[in-house]
């Protein structure tokens, strides 16, 4: 007898539509709340009395949550882990709370007395939370970013640049926090673990970058260049760093970019580009760049040699929104596209919208770069996160106005207001939509990162704009809106699981 595999919880939809009370099309008005805190298991404000928003997440192995943004409050709710007051413009913030989302654990600033911005977050097995971001430059007598003494460029920290900071696992002290500045700018943007301790950071810059044993010794010119870089376990050295830039711009534009390591400290990094002369090697895509700009995706060996970069684009471009590595040997980059001529020599589409923007998932092979499959979910926008569970599972999320959006299984089944954030699940060879929901309330909402749960589910973070009473809370820490036009937000999502049950007929 055949099976299939089905949701339990499509199950449970078919039962409740069967007593008259909800079908598999949204549930009935009074039921809203309810259908929100059933794959919800809390959903919270992060903010204070200006502007925040939430850049990374992630989850350490006892399923405790750790969360960086940026901030320009001076009320936001800092325990005095680090640096309980705050500094300049706008500061870094970081916190981890419990497993249920209903303690903080610690909540600290970072910051000096210019603009800085969090990039993104990563956590070890012993819960050193590891934070990258911008520092910004200072003038003399003026409060620096908070660096620590021996570690990395911190002699230059008043030039500003990518920081790096390891927090100790209570959240009290900074076990090293370095720097890696240029003659302009330099901005972190994403952070991975490689095996070894080491920390793998990418993000744009611009003349003057430190390199070591480099692939592109040299500023492209442009609107800035991707870097990568590696910096030792003990934050003191770089093991190596290089641009990765054409004549063109390699900013973020509306996606985002995104670094992983793989087991063997291989290392991949995802960005866009509107340079046609990005450096390549055996690219799946040999041309791109021009127009609105393509996906850009390079493998980096654990001493830094380029194993292999490409464009993923077409006609009317694409932009990346992260790069995750799966454990039976491939790399899988998400971000969205218009182009019709996207490459996908197999996978499915879902939906049914056309000439619109698409939120796409590639798979390529870990070592080659060669494309093996594309899953398109029609009607996606700007893709802003992507991270993969331990039973492959590739989750990505967003923001846009995404009505046109396949819903399947959702949390939050109708759209919300002018822009929501979204959340979509796919199986782990992209064969499957496992769900797929909106984000948001009632005027403008971005879910900017994701990470898997050891326990199957996820938790996501963004921004909300939308009035108080529109975005949906369930559980929070923090259940009031701060103030101003924005506030963090950070929702978990229990795992959906499927079951196999015997197909119906022939």
């Amino acid at each position: 007898m055949r099976q299939r595999l089905f949701p339990i919880a499509l199950l449970l939809a078919s039962l409740v539509s069967v007593a008259g009370l909800a079908g598999p099309g949204g549930p009935s008005p009074a039921l809203a709340a309810s259908a929100l805190s059933g794959q919800v298991s809390f959903s919270t404000f992060l903010g204070g009395n200006d502007v925040e928003s939430v850049a990374g997440v992630a989850v350490d192995a006892d399923n405790n949550i750790y969360i960086t943004g940026t901030t320009s409050s001076t009320d936001f709710p800092a325990n005095g882990s680090i640096q309980s007051q705050f500094a300049g413009i706008s500061d870094v913030f970081v916190i981890k709370l419990n497993p249920a989302g209903t303690q903080v654990i610690y909540a600290t600033y970072l910051g000096g007395a210019n603009l800085d911005q969090a990039g993104g977050i990563a956590v070890d097995a012993t819960g050193h939370a590891y934070v990258v971001g911008l520092a910004g430059n200072v003038g003399s007598g003026s409060k620096p970013f908070p660096v620590t003494p021996g570690a990395f460029g911190a002699a230059n920290v008043a030039r500003g640049g990518t920081f790096v900071a390891k927090l100790a696992p209570d959240g009290r002290s900074l076990v090293y926090s370095a720097i890696i500045g240029s003659n302009g700018y330099t901005q972190g943007e994403a952070v991975a673990l490689a095996p070894d301790g080491s920390v793998i950071v990418a993000g744009t810059t611009s003349d003057g970058l430190p390199v070591v044993n480099p692939v592109q010794a040299s500023y492209a010119g442009g609107q800035g260049d991707l870097f990568i870089a590696r910096l030792s376990p003990t934050g003191d050295a770089l093991l190596y760093s290089t641009y990765l830039g054409g004549s063109g711009s390699e900013s973020e534009f509306l996606g985002r970019i995104g670094v992983a390591v793989a087991a063997d400290g291989a290392a991949y990094v995802t960005g866009v580009t509107r340079s046609t002369d990005m450096p390549l090697k055996n690219p799946a895509q040999a041309t791109g760049g021009d127009g609105l700009g393509d996906a850009y995706l390079a493998s980096l060996s654990a001493d830094g040699a380029l194993r292999f970069a490409t464009y993923l684009g077409g006609e009317n471009g694409a932009n990346s929104g992260g790069v995750v590595v799966a454990p039976w040997g491939e790399v899988i980059v998400a971000g969205f596209t218009q182009s019709d001529d996207f490459p996908r020599p197999a996978g499915p589409i879902f939906g049914t919208s056309t000439g619109a923007s698409r939120s796409f998932v590639t798979r390529l092979g870990a070592n080659d770069g060669a494309i093996r499959s594309t899953t398109l979910i029609a009607g996606g926008w700007y893709v802003q996160g992507a991270a993969i569970d331990a039973a492959g599972r590739v989750t990505i999320v967003g923001r846009g106005p995404v009505n046109l959006m396949p819903i399947r299984l959702a949390h939050q089944p109708v759209f919300g207001g002018v822009e929501d954030g979204f959340v979509v699940q796919l199986s782990g060879d992209g064969g499957r939509l496992i769900y797929s929901s909106f984000i948001g309330g009632d005027y403008f909402d971005r879910a900017y990162a994701v990470a898997a749960r050891p326990d199957g589910g996820v938790v996501v973070g963004g921004e909300t704009r939308s009035a108080p009473g529109t975005f949906a809370l369930v559980n929070p820490v923090q259940p009031t809106y701060g103030g101003d036009i924005a506030d963090g937000f950070v929702r978990a999502l229990d795992v959906i699981h499927e079951v196999a049950i015997p197909a119906l007929g022939r």
